[in-house]
């Protein structure tokens, strides 16, 4: 037996979620434009200078952009309605962008510090000029680009995903511009591999947060902010419960979370069953802003416990 759905709720519920999509999609499009426009500028400057620094900049601009892109079309794709064939509609491929967008980084930082290492035993003569004034442009791109990026990230993987790659591209401007200060006044060629192993290491230290996750999210892991002993306890805490088995908590993104459970009451009278129910069902969106919760109910206890 399930309870019945509060359809203004619902209704209310996607529209404010249309409203999110469509300030996502905004947001990563602006960001796009600025960061493909100055990853040209960059890719030249990164050649001219002969800087690994900003060579490597430019490449995690690319990634960027690629990022963005993928987000971009993540945020598309996951407003198709549900179909037959996906019941749970596509919200899910926002997630999906954030896991290959944490696989990305993990790839560029590793190609930074094979460069890097490179660079360490064969030093390259840099011009410091070029590297300081395009690294610089880079850095103020970066800031704007992450200021723009930053309110859709608190609450969604996907834009977060593209923010990590920002930030990333932002500490790879500010080690570029370090780079080629101290260069400039030391001569000191190491410091731009240095400094690109340092920014390799920050990239991947943020991408495996996010790979971990997002692969939790995947994996269809109880959401972290949920603790399920406080959930059998207030299903429990209504009268005519006796007990709660086969318990399920996950989430399709962040917006959207699923419960299922059985739960075995002291009596099968149809009409007190079916309020318990959805007494049930609004605790649990009151109290963990679970909207979706399937409540199947037994009148024959089990061997099976809330674990």
């Amino acid at each position: 037996m399930s309870g019945s759905h509060n359809h203004h709720d619902h209704h209310s519920h996607e529209g404010h979620s249309h409203s999110h999509d469509d300030t996502n999609k905004s947001i990563l499009i602006f960001a796009l434009i600025i960061t493909s426009i100055f990853m040209v500028v960059e890719v030249f400057g990164g050649f001219i200078s002969q800087s690994l620094a900003l060579i490597s900049d430019a490449g995690h601009m690319f990634a960027d952009a690629g990022s963005l892109a993928i987000s971009l079309w993540a945020v598309n794709y996951g407003t198709k309605k549900s179909n037959l064939s996906k019941t749970f509609g596509y919200k899910r491929i926002e997630t999906i962008a954030a896991f290959i967008n944490g696989i990305t980084l993990i790839i560029i930082s590793a190609l930074i510090f094979k460069e890097g290492i490179e660079r360490l035993f064969n030093p390259v003569a840099i011009n410091n000029t070029q590297l300081i004034l395009v690294a610089s442009i880079g850095l103020l791109v970066n800031i704007l680009v992450a200021f723009v990026l930053f309110k859709g990230s608190k609450n969604n993987t996907n834009i977060r995903g593209a923010f990590i790659h920002v930030i990333g591209d932002l500490l790879g401007s500010v080690g570029a511009i370090a780079a080629g200060v101290i260069i400039k006044f030391t001569g000191w060629l190491y410091a731009d591999p240095l400094i690109s192993i340092l920014i390799a290491f920050l990239i991947l230290f943020s991408s495996l947060n996010l790979l971990r996750e997002t692969f939790h999210t995947l994996m269809e892991g109880t959401p972290k902010d949920l603790d399920l002993e406080k959930i059998c306890q207030k299903i429990k805490s209504f009268d005519n419960i006796n007990d709660i088995h086969d318990l399920h908590v996950w989430s399709l993104n962040e917006k959207q979370i699923i419960l299922t459970a059985h739960i075995i009451v002291k009596d099968d009278l149809a009409s007190s069953t079916q309020l318990m129910v959805h007494k049930i069902k609004e605790a649990l969106r009151h109290d963990f802003d679970i909207n979706h919760s399937t409540l199947e109910v037994e009148t024959v206890n089990c061997n099976t416990n809330c674990n």
